[in-house]
């Protein structure tokens, strides 16, 4: 074992001396009489010790020169070899794609996808107009078709990736209930929460397999099973400031029944601060006045939900169920107390009412017996590895399963994902092409249970998404009408949109593109987001979690607008676009498709942070406006606007940097102009209580930050600006984040 410390280089042994034997047969030193030294054998000693050092160190010095010589040599070779390498991958690229073929390959691919409509009607066909719940025979069958034809088109790799969730169905055989009691206990009335089940040209629920008998019974997903009993009261959208709303009428929900509508925020966040507020239960209905296409019109149709917590818990611990329009117009009219404020007001023909305590009139009481069942979702992921940067890549997903009720749209959004992959295969297989970037194709599992399929590979991925994913494309819902097509996106991909929108044909005008009917750019920015063709998110965040937890901007596009004989919805366009061989859905894919080639093939991606920032600009001075109306101490967003303006300068000279390295072919200042392109969306996102979430979209709705807007009403009611100055600071920081990241890259 060997030990620190000073050690000889030559020591001293025993071949240094010369040994004699004398006469007598003993052994001596030669030269050494009585311990006296021979000064002959000393230099003897030295000049040999002097030579063999010498020799010594220059047989190490040559080693070393020779072991320099050769790694310098092999590390020359070896970077020779990475150079021509990527010179080769950049010559075959330029040569075999150039921008006049690579543009060429992008319209054959979207042309592709409208080359044979009868095969989408041959599948929508194959799977008729069920829909498939988790598990079922058909979802299972709809998962292993998915799966072959992947497998069939030769993609490098097929995948499928199964996670384990508790859910909970309900009971058939004993139905959740809503009764209204008097104040002696006696039931005044006694609701059966189920549906009709209809198998007609046209049904409002249609499903088939194994779960098919929960078809008649609503329920919401990860609601526990239990009872509450209390008062009924009107809660809006069950918004935190919505409860403090109802406190300085001078209501306390604690231990009451909630009746909530649908939409804004998630189901989980309105269970989530129903529960924080010692709500007892909670009933949620979707009004009339929000014009959600993703339910039936049947006013007496009761909808399905899912409240999957954010928190970590498996399931939330109050009951909570879904009723009809209807029934919710019922209960308006038996819960007195006094009208509920004008903006609160909807679509139902009654007068809304915020309701009483117990025990004063008659009292409520929810019975749920849903029962827990651990469920298996799965990913199919069909994967396109990139050619020149395989680390980098774009998500399109489509979901393979859906709520009953829900017009079969997971079996056309599937439809498009394999008229899709099948383009790609087309350009992939047989004209040789090779994207820049990879692409994945995946069919979500789980929509149902809060889209359980995508969350749970956002988590289990998190860590190679934030450095390798560059946006999500949904294919959900492509069609609520048949008048113009409207984006939903983050606004670097604005102008990326429009120029796919160019050209993308207009399928309901010969020799027009769907980007004529849009107003030009500089009008957009007078227009609100509910009229914009291209706008930010306007849905709650819980359905956009690639972009809400780990900043992946995300696309989706529909076609829109109040033109079918019986409304606006995706049951009207599913029947309606069969019979115009799907040109509706397919225009819709089309504009996705370029969208995401560019962002595959280009050589700089092309996410605009000059739009970003103009658009940021312009949400940091309209929230400040409404911010200071709110507050009671005039608080504004002053410093913000000013980071905000300085942002933009700094944008529109960071676009002027990445002209110069695209004229000079600077593939270095190139990668990194993208590397800053990627990380942007990311540095909005933020951390509390364990939860990741966006700052800023998809919060922002109508040019203002709805998020801070809620938190300022909080805080009149609570005289607490916590939580306000809190989001200001982090909004602040985020922006000044931002632009150092510009400034580093210039």
């Amino acid at each position: 074992m060997a030990t620190h410390g000073h050690y000889r280089l030559y020591p001293h042994r025993s071949w240094d001396v010369d040994v004699n034997n004398d006469d007598d047969g003993h052994t001596s030193l030669l030269g050494t009489t009585s311990g006296v030294s021979n000064p002959t054998a000393a230099a003897s000693s030295n000049k040999s010790n002097k030579l063999f050092s010498f020799w010594s160190v220059f047989l190490v010095l040559l080693i070393a020169g020779v072991l320099f010589l050769v790694g310098f040599f092999l590390g020359y070779f070896v970077r020779e070899s990475f150079e021509d390498r990527e010179n080769i991958t950049a010559e075959y690229r330029r040569y075999q794609f150039d921008e006049a073929k690579l543009e060429a390959i992008h319209e054959n691919v979207m042309y592709f996808i409208s080359r044979d409509p009868d095969r989408i009607k041959t599948f929508s066909r194959e799977f008729g107009t069920a829909d498939p719940l988790t598990n079922s025979v058909l979802e299972k069958k709809l998962e292993h078709t998915v799966y072959q034809q992947l497998v069939n088109y030769n993609f490098d790799s097929v995948d499928i990736e199964d996670y384990n969730v508790v859910v909970t169905y309900p009971d058939p055989n004993r139905p959740n209930r809503l009764e209204v009691l008097d104040q002696s206990g006696s039931v005044l009335a006694n609701f059966t929460l189920k549906n009709a089940v209809t198998r007609g040209h046209n049904p409002v629920i249609k499903t088939v397999g194994v779960k098919s008998h929960y078809a008649k019974y609503p329920y919401v997903a990860f609601s526990k099973a239990g009872s509450a009993e209390g008062g009924l009261l009107f809660g809006h959208y069950g918004r935190q400031a919505d409860l403090l709303e109802l406190k300085h009428h001078g209501i306390d929900v604690t231990d009451h029944l909630l009746l909530l509508r649908l939409g804004e925020i998630s189901v989980d966040e309105k269970v989530s601060v129903a529960e924080k507020a010692g709500a007892g239960g909670v009933l949620l209905y979707w009004d009339p006045s929000e014009g959600n296409t993703d339910v039936p019109h049947n006013r007496s149709h009761i909808p399905y939900a899912s409240a999957r917590p954010e928190t970590g818990n498996d399931l939330h611990n109050i009951p909570v169920q879904t009723v009809s329009a209807n029934m919710a117009a019922w209960l308006f009219g038996h819960m007195g107390g006094e009208s509920a404020p004008q903006h609160w007001m909807g679509g139902l023909n009654v007068v809304y009412m915020l309701g009483r305590p117990s025990n004063e009139t008659k009292n409520f009481k929810l019975t749920s017996y849903n029962k827990e069942e651990e469920q298996s979702v799965r990913n199919v992921i069909g994967s396109i590895h990139g050619y020149l940067e395989p680390d980098r890549y774009i998500l399109i997903g489509a979901p393979r399963s859906g709520f009953p009720g829900s017009s079969n749209d997971a079996v056309l959004a599937t439809s498009m994902l394999l008229q899709l992959a099948r383009s790609l295969e087309y350009v992939y297989n047989l004209e040789n092409w090779k994207p820049r970037r990879g692409i994945k194709l995946v069919s979500w599992g789980g929509h149902e249970f809060s889209q359980a399929g995508k969350t749970e590979y956002i988590k289990a991925n998190s860590h190679l998404l934030d450095r390798r994913a560059i946006a999500y494309f949904d294919l959900s819902q492509m069609t609520l009408g048949n008048h113009s097509v409207r984006a939903e996106a983050s606004p670097g991909f604005y102008t990326m949109i429009r120029q796919a929108a160019a050209r993308v044909p207009d399928p309901t005008k010969t020799e027009s593109t769907i980007a004529d009917a849009w107003p030009s750019p500089v009008d957009l920015k007078n227009i609100q987001n509910g009229d914009a063709p291209v706008y930010t998110f306007q849905r709650h965040t819980q359905s956009n979690p690639f972009l809400q937890l780990v900043g992946i901007p995300e696309l989706h596009v529909q076609y829109v607008g109040n033109h079918t004989p019986s409304g606006s919805s995706v049951t009207n366009m599913a029947t309606l676009d069969v019979h115009h061989h799907f040109k509706y859905h397919i225009a819709v894919t089309r504009v996705i498709t370029l969208a995401a080639l560019h962002l595959v093939d280009d050589a700089v991606l092309p996410i605009s942070l000059r739009d970003y920032a103009e658009d940021l600009h312009l949400v940091m001075w309209q929230t400040s406006g409404e911010l200071k109306h709110c507050s009671t101490q005039m608080e504004d967003l002053e410093s913000e606007v000013s980071a905000a303006e300085d942002l933009l300068k700094i944008a529109t000279a960071f676009d002027d940097f990445i002209k110069i390295y695209e004229e000079n072919s600077d593939k270095l200042g190139i990668h990194s102009t993208n590397e800053v392109k990627m990380m942007f969306e990311r540095i909005f996102i933020t951390a509390s209580r364990h939860k990741r979430h966006h700052l800023l979209y998809p919060q922002v709705f109508d040019g203002r930050i709805t998020t801070l807007s809620e938190l300022c009403h909080v805080a009149r009611f609570t005289n607490d600006w916590v939580a306000v100055h809190s989001y200001i600071s982090a909004l602040k920081t985020a922006l000044q984040e931002a632009a150092r990241c510009l400034r580093t890259n210039e």
